[in-house]
């Protein structure tokens, strides 16, 4: 009986050492796969990264000169920014000011003539009160 259970275990160590060499056969096979995986991705990933990187440097340069032409821009509008302000305390201020004299003194003389036909309504009456008076005085 010990015989037959040394020759039981002896046989399963046997099996289990088959099936251990067996995976470390697949491992080695996998690992040689992937070796040879990531040589390729490095010859054809290098030119890619390459033109990866000559696509960035263009980018970035287009970049950079859209950045200085932004920056002209800016300039430029601040300039015709200030022109207009001054284009319009030369050109739209006075014009202004001369239409408030304008309203202004038509405004006055309006009053004025208002007023003097007023005056002259009240001095018409008043003679004409002071005619009666002294016709009734006299007559």
């Amino acid at each position: 009986m010990i015989v037959w259970m040394a020759v039981v275990m002896s046989g399963l160590a046997l099996v289990l050492s088959i099936v251990l060499i067996i995976s470390l056969i697949r491992v080695m096979k996998l690992t040689s796969q992937l070796k040879a995986g990531l040589s390729d991705l490095r010859q054809n990933g290098e030119p890619i990264v390459g033109e990866v990187r000559r696509t960035l440097e263009l980018a970035n340069s287009d970049l950079e000169r859209m950045g200085a032409v932004l920056g002209a821009t800016e300039l430029v509008g601040g300039t015709v920014a200030s022109t207009l302000r001054v284009a319009h305390n030369v050109a739209v201020e006075p014009v202004i000011q001369a239409k408030a004299v304008q309203a202004g003194g038509s405004a006055a003389i309006s009053k004025m003539r208002e007023g003097s036909s007023e005056r002259a309504k009240e001095f018409k009456r008043l003679e004409k009160k002071r005619r009666n008076k002294e016709a009734r005085k006299s007559g």
